[in-house]
């Protein structure tokens, strides 16, 4: 920039050449009054520049001269606007006035509609009075100011693309500062354009729109559940017993499921034009899935359920199928193990844009978005394990075609409600795209566990008898328990895409969503077992176990989404 002092110099050496030389042509003659260069006041100083203006400072305070600017090529912003200005300058959501203004690329797709630009800029570079207005140019391409249009705007000033930002004339235009913006450089040369995004200039997402749907399918697997041994076989000697040389586990330590299906669904709005501000929607689900398990014997081999035996403190049995022994009678049966697992989730977020930038030199944009709102989510799952067994020939007291029915269910309900906060961003590159989303909830998780058990007996010429507990349900743990506690949620994703068109884009992506502190029902199974109490008609003599215990652990669920997203 070019101080007070170098402009009198310059005034002061321009004079002289031009009264030793009076035939050389001069921008801005003289007036009839002009006198020798001398350190009078009241001398005049035009000056001429070439090539792109620089500012020309304002001539010191004693000083009475008159400066003529002429500018050829391409403006530059002039010097600081006064404070009476600045005050008339409060335009929402442009940047302050201690900050560069940045050029608007308005790239790859064409302005919002809201944006006044004028059609066709003129062919040649045009001087600065008139005003002018710069419009935004194709890719790659430097801005040619043209001249303002009096649509209501006031043609006293000079605009810019990242000047006149979301409304239309002419509520800002006379509100926008009086300097030249400076021309959009960087977009034209390759550099990025950046900024805060108060109210950034419409077009940096791309194609204007305000409302977005999101429609996607999912393909997630969910964290295994652990459970204790449930079913195990053996020799007739081990009759399935924990600890003993033949026994081998035939289902315990976890279960799984294979991978879910679902669906997520987003709707968004934006406030405004320049989508500064939004509030989406989400609401996404796993269908249920159901695993089986299913062990049947006719006999042999063993098969068998273990459980802790809390009147002897030994490992023990109950056996499901098993030939005549000494002091058993022979039984065919089976034994059916379902878990049944379902998760929803919903959330409700108002989205705040943050930063924004730029290239399109290298066909290359971004942004980040901070979210914050709201978020809920529901886990259901039931464990249950069914017995069917067959007495196939009389024994003692028991008639052969004797049928025992037990049944051991556990159910659990985790919900959770809570704030979150994250942040959402996309990089552009043409028209693929690259975007990630993290965010983090904290909230209360409600625990709910039902358990319970039946046994029925069906004797043929007899009738049925039934009665409350199963093996590991048994009165002493039966029943509904609910607790509250303190979770956090984490989620973290990201997609790769392409556009289709500037308002469809297609996509496939990973997410990871965690879940701390939830009950599942491998989780409350009590392994210790006092038989004294087995239906029907036990008493219970000793300990009073299983018992109930909230047992809790991490949960989480990730997997695959393929979408597409539709904008208007």
């Amino acid at each position: 920039m070019i101080g007070n002092h170098r402009h009198q110099c310059m005034g002061w050496w321009f004079s002289l050449i031009l009264a030793v030389m009076p035939a050389q042509g001069q921008a801005h003659p003289p007036s009839q009054n002009a006198s020798p260069p001398d350190n009078s006041s009241s001398s005049v100083a035009p000056v001429v520049t070439l090539g792109i203006p620089k500012k020309t400072a304002s001539a010191s305070p004693g000083a009475t001269a008159t400066q003529v600017q002429v500018g050829l090529g391409i403006p530059k912003r002039t010097s600081k606007p006064s404070v009476a200005e600045q005050g008339a300058a409060q335009v929402r959501g442009t940047l302050l006035d201690s900050e560069p203004v940045q050029p608007a690329c308005f790239w790859p797709y064409h302005p919002h509609p809201v944006l006044r630009h004028p059609a066709t800029p003129p062919a040649a570079p045009i001087a600065v009075e008139p005003p002018l207005l710069v419009s935004p140019p194709s890719p790659g391409v430097l801005f040619t100011p043209t001249v303002a249009v009096a649509d209501g705007c006031d043609v006293a000033k000079i605009y810019c693309p990242s000047s006149v930002v979301c409304e239309p004339c002419p509520e800002l235009c006379s509100s926008v500062v009086t300097p030249l913006c400076a021309p959009c450089d960087p977009c034209a040369y390759g550099a990025w354009n950046w900024g805060w995004a108060n109210c950034p200039p419409a077009d940096y997402r791309g194609a204007p729109y305000v409302f977005y749907a999101d429609l996607e399918y999912l393909i997630w697997w969910m964290k295994s559940m652990s459970i204790p041994p449930l079913i195990t076989t053996s020799n007739a000697n081990d009759l399935g017993v924990l600890g003993r040389p033949s026994t081998q586990v035939l289902l315990g330590e976890s279960l799984d499921h294979d991978a879910f299906s679902g669906g997520r669904f987003t709707l968004g709005w934006w406030f405004d034009p320049c989508r500064v501000w939004a509030i989406e929607g989400t609401f996404f689900f796993l269908a249920e899935e159901t695993r089986r398990d299913l062990f049947s014997s006719s006999g042999i081999p063993i098969l068998a359920r273990p459980f802790f035996n809390a009147q002897t403190g030994q490992e023990d049995s109950e056996l499901i199928a098993n030939p005549s022994l000494p002091g058993l009678f022979p039984l065919a049966g089976q034994a059916e193990v379902t878990l049944e697992s379902r998760l929803i989730g919903f959330e409700l977020n108002l989205v705040r844009s943050w930063l924004y930038g730029a290239n399109p030199a290298w066909h290359k944009q971004y942004n980040l978005d901070f979210v914050f709102g709201y978020r809920y989510m529901q886990l259901r799952e039931t464990l249950t394990i069914r017995e069917d067994l067959l007495v196939p020939e009389d024994s003692g007291d028991i008639p052969a075609g004797t049928r025992f029915l037990i049944e051991d269910a556990f159910a659990t309900r985790n919900s959770f409600n809570g704030g979150q906060i994250g942040l959402r961003g996309e990089l552009r590159w043409g028209s693929w795209f690259l975007d990630g989303r993290a965010k983090v909830a904290f909230g209360n998780t409600s625990q709910t566990v039902t358990i319970n058990g039946s046994t029925v007996i069906v004797t043929p010429g007899t009738g049925t008898i039934s009665g409350p507990g199963g093996l590991l349900a048994l009165p002493t743990n039966m029943g509904r328990f609910q607790r509250d506690t303190f979770s956090v949620v984490p989620e973290f994703g990201v997609n790769v895409g392409y556009y289709i068109t500037p308002y469809i884009k297609v996509y496939v992506g990973y997410t990871f969503l965690g879940w701390t502190n939830v009950v599942r029902p491998g989780n409350v199974i009590d392994r210790q077992v006092n038989p004294s109490q087995l239906p029907p008609g036990g008493i219970l003599v000793g300990p009073a176990r299983p018992a109930f215990r909230f047992r809790d652990g991490d949960f989480w669920v990730q997997g695959v989404n393929v979408g597409v997203e539709m904008r208007y």
